[in-house]
């Protein structure tokens, strides 16, 4: 993308200076006319940056992020044109086949912020069953197959959210418009309507189009308000107390069916920002989860097991939401972490969804400050949740199968698994409804659509995760040189010699992020004092820098005792020496945004190369282990790729030398560079199997001065021609389970 360094520009708005984008115009538009703010650079359109800045961080974060990740952000004029004929109300010929549910008091509950309302839920007793009806914005019927509309949100794929801002993925005159199921206003929709039993077991249910009237627009916290105190907030909502009894009861019946099985998933902390009338970030705090969000998930997610159930009992194919088992590897992992905290994972190389939430279970004993990270590595050992066409089951919520339904105005894949169940229900027999909008896909089809938004997925977390960590930081520069509270969250390592500095992550306490940490090494591990994860230290804020594009951004800082000691042994803090067990890739991707702050250690290649040759030459173990190891390493300095090979495989299998366990790799990455095939595959399949550590840098390889540009760029081709080493350069790990 070209930059004008007269302007300092960096953002790319459009090509036509008449078709700049809608967001960037809601977000950055001066008083007076927008296109004077605007520059033409070789045919591009940008903003200056001195007009962005002066609009607030968060308007300057989201804007970032749209040219970083190159997010969609405009409408094409097919589409404009399209809008125009969006209807506003629902017609009285369009309801005609459909059911007639308007008299039901169907209610939202989301967000107060929220305009975009995919579901609302009904609950009433029968004898001794619960009838709960699900009804989701029937999106499908206003957005056909092939139209302007669906091309471009089957490239969106989803809503990015930021905080007080939406990327939709339709337009708004569709999903806060005639799709969403605002109150006392007619709309069209998709109903799963079910009957449960007390234990929670979905005795049956049925597919059908309707329409609808919600009764009230609910926030959560009204919600559970009604489901603690037993009456409405707002006085208005006071007919809402018993139809919420009602959901809260089958809330709880579901809840007691998934804990029958297992089921065990994790809802990630949320921060909320606070910013004055001019854009000043003034403060932040998590938000809070209630039983009015565990109520919403529960019937949602029942809607989601009759949605799969459905496609897959008439053999129809469509997008399910699979989650595989963890690999034996990462459970080797996880159970050398838990066994710090005296946890018990059971099972062995096979455990059961019910297995993992037992765990989670002791977890919640283990006190305040530990019980977050150790709830991540749980996390982290598990493959992340997904899109497929072919059904696997989803581990975490102990099911065979499962699918997405309930959120159409959000995600593409719940339109189209409407389009199928459309579909079903016409070919079971002759319906009077017309064209609403059903399709049949094809296998092939699903699998390309499901590949396209799980990795669409990626971005949408990875981008919200940059702007809120970026928004943190901005916050968090007021506080430098403060000293805060912070949990061990990742022991640093050293990346050098006996006098190098270590490395690791701590969690900030009172800011809900995570920090580089860095730790003089000047003296000796002996004296050092020790802290695991989970422990509690101080620590000074040194940096901030809350620029997404940058290697540096993130925090940095220093424990206090190591700042403050001037010299004093007895009062530098040290940890000590990684021990294999305590090493995982999946805790170090946890940071996400914050690991290229390593880069600062050397050469930023997107490989995982750690050295520490001064180091090995000292290494301790048995005689015969130590004697191999003296006289392999001797040979690998002398550019045996035999010798490396041997060795690094030597550390990377755990055999009695102590050693940081990263040397094995950078030992196989020389083996490789000096072309030993076998060293390249091993080094591909560490990598491919997640044993690699997400430290993007190479320091000190040996005789690393003598390497050129070129012999490393060669190096990262051979890893990359490695027949197991395809995720070398893009390897993510965040674990989600939904």
């Amino acid at each position: 993308m070209p930059k004008n360094n007269q302007f300092n520009i960096d953002l790319n708005i459009g090509h036509q200076k008449t078709l700049y984008t809608s967001i960037f115009r809601e977000l950055l538009q001066d008083d007076d006319d927008p296109l004077n703010s605007l520059v033409v650079v070789d045919g591009e359109v940008f903003r200056a940056r001195s007009a962005i800045q002066n609009k607030g961080i968060l308007k300057r974060l989201i804007c970032q992020a749209v040219v970083k990740y190159n997010l969609p952000h405009t409408w094409p004029a097919n589409v404009l044109h399209q809008i125009k004929s969006i209807p506003e109300k629902v017609e009285e010929s369009e309801m005609k086949g459909r059911v007639d549910l308007r008299s039901i008091p169907l209610v939202t509950i989301d967000s107060e912020d929220t305009h975009d309302l995919n579901a609302a839920v009904f609950c009433q007793k029968e004898d001794d069953k619960f009838h709960l009806i699900v009804a989701t914005a029937d999106v499908s019927y206003y957005v056909r197959t092939g139209s302007a509309i669906d091309h471009e949100a089957l490239e969106r794929q989803a809503n990015f959210y930021f905080p007080y801002y939406v990327i939709p993925m339709l337009p708004v005159e569709l999903s806060n418009g005639i799709c969403s199921l605002n109150p006392y206003v007619d709309r069209l929709c998709m109903i799963c309507d079910m009957i449960i039993n007390q234990n929670g077991i979905i005795e049956r249910y049925g597919f059908y189009p309707a329409v609808m009237k919600s009764h009230a627009r609910l926030t959560y916290t009204e919600a559970h308000h009604i489901i603690a105190q037993g009456e409405a907030i707002n006085i208005a909502h006071k007919r809402c107390v018993p139809w919420i009894k009602n959901l809260y009861e089958v809330y709880q019946a579901l809840r007691k069916a998934s804990e029958a099985r297992g089921s065990f998933y994790f809802e990630s902390a949320k921060i909320h920002f606070l910013f004055d009338q001019n854009g000043k970030l003034e403060g932040m705090g998590l938000e809070k989860r209630n039983e009015a969000h565990d109520l919403i998930e529960e019937c949602m997610i029942a809607a989601n097991i009759c949605a799969a159930s459905f496609v897959q009992t008439n053999n129809y194919n469509s997008l399910y939401r699979i989650q595989q088992k963890p690999s034996t590897e990462s459970l080797k992992k996880l159970r050398a972490t838990l066994s710090h905290y005296g946890i018990n994972l059971a099972g062995g190389n096979n455990p059961t969804p019910r297995d993992f939430y037992l765990v989670l279970s002791q977890i919640d004993r283990l006190p305040e400050n530990e019980q977050q990270i150790v709830a991540q590595d749980v996390l982290n050992s598990i493959e992340k949740a997904c899109y497929s066409a072919d059904n696997i089951g989803h581990f975490g919520l102990a099911l065979e199968s499962y699918a997405q339904f309930t959120s159409p105005i959000r995600r593409y894949p719940d339109i189209q698994i409407h389009r199928v169940i459309k579909l079903i229900l016409e070919n079971q027999k002759e319906r009077s409804w017309g064209n609403i909008g059903a399709r049949y896909y094809s296998h092939v089809e699903l699998a390309k659509l499901g590949l396209k938004y799980t990795e669409y997925e990626n971005i949408v977390e990875n981008t919200e995760y940059e702007v809120s960590t970026a928004l943190i930081c901005e916050y968090l520069k007021t506080f430098i040189n403060k000293v805060v509270q912070a949990t061990v969250s990742v022991a640093p390592i050293s990346f050098g010699g006996p006098t190098a500095p270590l490395f690791g992550w701590v969690t900030l306490n009172d800011f809900f992020t995570e920090a580089l940490i860095t730790i003089s090494k000047s003296h000796n591990y002996t004296n050092a004092k020790t802290y695991h994860v989970g422990d509690q230290m101080l620590v000074r804020i040194i940096d901030v820098n809350s620029d997404m594009g940058s290697n540096e951004f993130g925090i940095k800082v220093q424990p206090v005792a190591d700042i403050e000691s001037n010299g004093n042994d007895d009062r530098i803090t040290y940890f000590n020496i990684l021990k294999p067990q305590d090493i995982s890739d999946t805790q170090a991707k946890k940071r996400k945004a914050l690991k290229n702050l390593f880069t600062i250690l050397g050469l930023a290649i997107p490989i995982a190369i750690v050295a520490s040759w001064d180091f090995l030459g000292s290494t301790s173990g048995s005689g015969s282990e130590q004697s191999r190891a003296s006289m392999l390493f001797d040979q690998c300095k002398a550019n045996d790729a035999e010798a490396c090979t041997q060795l690094g495989l030597m550390y990377r299998d755990g055999e009695e030398v102590r050693i940081n366990p990263y040397v094995a790799q950078s030992l196989l990455t020389k083996a490789c560079s000096l072309q030993n095939a076998d060293a390249c595959e091993y080094l591909g399949q560490t990598y491919a199997k997640g044993k690699a550590v997400d430290i993007r840098a190479l320091p000190d390889l040996p005789g690393q001065a003598n390497y050129s540009e070129q012999d490393i760029e060669q190096l990262r081709i051979m890893l990359l021609e490695s027949e197991n080493s395809r995720n070398v350069l893009e390897f993510e790990s965040e674990k989600t389970l939904q």
